[in-house]
């Protein structure tokens, strides 16, 4: 999973003008994949039991302990912050 995690990230980089991508992998098989955009932050985050969460961080909010999308799958999660930033560059 973290393969596709990380193409994700490339892709992002690639695609997303301005965009600044920080990829995380802890030792527990955990990841962290943060975008940086225009003054935003948007996060997809994995656990290895599989479930994925996708937010955007917004002003006065600390560390997520909850998000609002989640998924047990890679693409609707992928989807979600590929939507996300695209909204983000319309705005």
């Amino acid at each position: 999973m973290v393969k596709r995690i990380e193409m994700l990230a490339k892709q992002i980089e690639t695609n997303v003008p301005g965009a600044k991508v920080d990829f995380t992998l802890f030792p527990s098989g955990a990841a962290m994949l943060d975008v940086k955009r225009a003054g935003r932050l948007f996060v997809l985050s994995y656990l290895p039991q599989g479930h994925f969460g996708v937010d955007e961080v917004r002003d006065g909010e600390g560390f997520l302990t909850s998000y609002r999308f989640t998924s047990e799958e890679f693409e609707p999660a992928a989807k979600h912050l590929l939507a996300l930033l695209a909204d983000a560059q319309a705005a």
